[in-house]
C-alpha cells in the first residue's frame, strides 16, 4: 500500500476461512475433486477452463540453485534431531529417504516438482517453530 497498490484476496477473508475450515470433507470435495465446494460455487462465475482446472500444488523452479539451497537446507536440519518437524516426522526415517534420494520422490504423494517434498517439510519446521506450535 505503500506505493499505492493494494492487494484484494477473497479467499483469505478469516470469516470464509473460519466458516469453510467447520465444513465437513466430504462436501468440500463435492463432485469427486479437491476444492468442488468452490469450484461449484464459482462455476456461473468463471470459465470452465478457469473453474475446473487442475490444482497446482507448488511452484516448480527450474533454478539448479533452488534445488540445491533446499538439499543443503534439509541437511542442515537433519543434524538437528531436536528440531521441531521431528516430532512429528520420523528423524531417521526421514534422514534414510534423504540419503537414498534427497528429492525425496514419492514421501507425499506425487509433487510437480523436484524438491518440492524437502521444502514443504523445511517450511513445516519453520512453522513450528516460528509459531511455538504446541502438539498435544
Amino acid at each position: 500500500m505503500a506505493v499505492g497498490l493494494e492487494v484484494r484476496v477473497p479467499f483469505c477473508d478469516h470469516r470464509l476461512v473460519e466458516y469453510v475450515w467447520n465444513v465437513p470433507w466430504h462436501l468440500k470435495e463435492t463432485g469427486g475433486i479437491e476444492k468442488g465446494l468452490l469450484r461449484r460455487a464459482v462455476a456461473d462465475l468463471l470459465p470452465p477452463s478457469i473453474a475446473y482446472r487442475r490444482k497446482s500444488m507448488y511452484p516448480a523452479s527450474p533454478d539448479p540453485a533452488y534445488a540445491e539451497a533446499v538439499q543443503v537446507m534439509l541437511a542442515d536440519l537433519l543434524r538437528q534431531p531436536d528440531a521441531r518437524l521431528f516430532e512429528l516426522i520420523d528423524h531417521a526415517a526421514l534422514a534414510a529417504a534423504f540419503a537414498a534420494d534427497p528429492r525425496l520422490p514419492g514421501m507425499i504423494g506425487a509433487l510437480p516438482s523436484p524438491y518440492a517434498c524437502a521444502a514443504f517439510l523445511l517450511d513445516v519446521n519453520e512453522w513450528l517453530t516460528e509459531y511455538t506450535v504446541s502438539l498435544v
